[in-house]
């Protein structure tokens, strides 16, 4: 009964580490995509609806690898 409460606690304490470490990666990558996304804002006040679209296209690569990270996780 020990060993089981024991290896109960083990994995309970792992889930809770591992639950800790996404949350901070999830958190990370949230401040990154928001730091993008008022870069593109910044950049589409002074650029015509064309170039934006063009920025937006640029940055979309970002945007999936970001995503893919988050969801790796």
């Amino acid at each position: 009964m020990q060993v089981r409460n024991e290896a109960a606690q083990g994995i309970h304490d792992a889930v809770t580490t591992a639950a800790t470490v996404v949350t901070a990666q999830l958190d990370d990558s949230t401040s990154q995509a928001q730091r993008v996304v008022a870069l593109a804002e910044r950049l589409q006040k002074g650029l015509g609806l064309a170039a934006a679209g063009r920025m937006a296209l640029a940055l979309l690569p970002l945007a999936t690898v970001l995503v893919m990270l988050a969801t790796s996780v």
